[in-house]
């Protein structure tokens, strides 16, 4: 199967998938306009509970990565405080009638919808971001929880439909050795997070993808954007030395990387 190459290196893993539980959005509408306000104040608890949540992101990713990756989360907190979303909500609830979490999950894909349409690539992928923020909101009204990467304990290919910059955030310091999603492109947020911490990485992958389950032992190419499914050993030898090569590959570059200047 070929993706997109996102971050380079080699993995050997078998998968985790990452499916989020579906939340089952409320579509009857509100019965009069006093119900509104209710409506209201679930959607900014929701708010308040993500920005602490997003906060803790911040703090931890600074903590595992760096403050420059901790600025992907600084910016979701700017969006989550930006009115456009907000003010889509707010309406939603007191003019369309609805329920808090469909004005939500309404107001997230057309504020998504609205950035994929543009010209411009990176503030394409930025339409994720807003996903992201948009989702995190979503289960807070619902009380959703979300299926976490925090209790990993083996090593790991992550494989997900998207993989949020939260849940990238969190590979930082896990036994995750690679991820692939099925959409999604070298300029998204987890992308560049995976560069920065060395993990490879395929993206845009596609329905290809699609027979993945837990536990499928995964060979993941991120130089050719190559994924191999349930390999043969003769396969798995093949890219085991290919693995060793460029695990001794990268120990050189370190060693060039951390050895003083020469003077004359």
């Amino acid at each position: 199967m070929k993706g997109i190459i996102a971050s380079p290196g080699i993995a050997i893993g078998k998968a985790f998938v990452l499916e989020q539980k579906e939340v089952v959005i409320n579509e009857s509408l509100l019965a009069n306009p006093s119900e509104c306000e209710a409506e209201i104040e679930k959607f900014r608890k929701a708010v308040t509970e993500t920005e602490a949540q997003l906060n803790e992101i911040i703090e931890k990713t600074e903590k595992r990565l760096s403050a420059k990756e901790a600025d992907v989360f600084r910016a979701h907190l700017m969006m989550l405080n930006d009115p456009t979303l907000e003010d889509a909500v707010m309406d939603k609830i007191n003019n369309g009638m609805m329920h808090a979490d469909k004005a939500v999950k309404e107001a997230t894909e057309e504020v998504s919808a609205m950035l994929a349409s543009l010209d411009d690539e990176y503030l394409r992928e930025r339409a994720a971001d807003i996903k992201d923020v948009g989702g995190r909101i979503l289960d807070n009204v619902v009380g959703n929880v979300r299926v976490s990467l925090d209790d990993l304990d083996e090593e790991v290919v992550v494989f997900a439909n998207d993989l949020t910059p939260s849940d990238t955030a969190k590979i930082g310091g896990k036994p995750v050795v690679g991820f692939i999603t099925r959409i999604g492109g070298r300029t998204s947020h987890s992308a560049i997070m995976a560069r920065s911490m060395g993990v490879p990485a395929v993206a845009g992958a596609g329905d290809k993808v699609d027979g993945i389950e837990d536990g499928t032992e995964l060979l993941l190419d991120g130089v050719s954007g190559e994924v191999i499914a349930d390999p043969d050993a003769e396969t798995l030898a093949q890219f085991a030395e290919k693995k060793k090569a460029e695990d001794e590959r990268k120990a050189m570059l370190a060693k060039f990387k951390d050895r003083p200047g020469e003077t004359s």
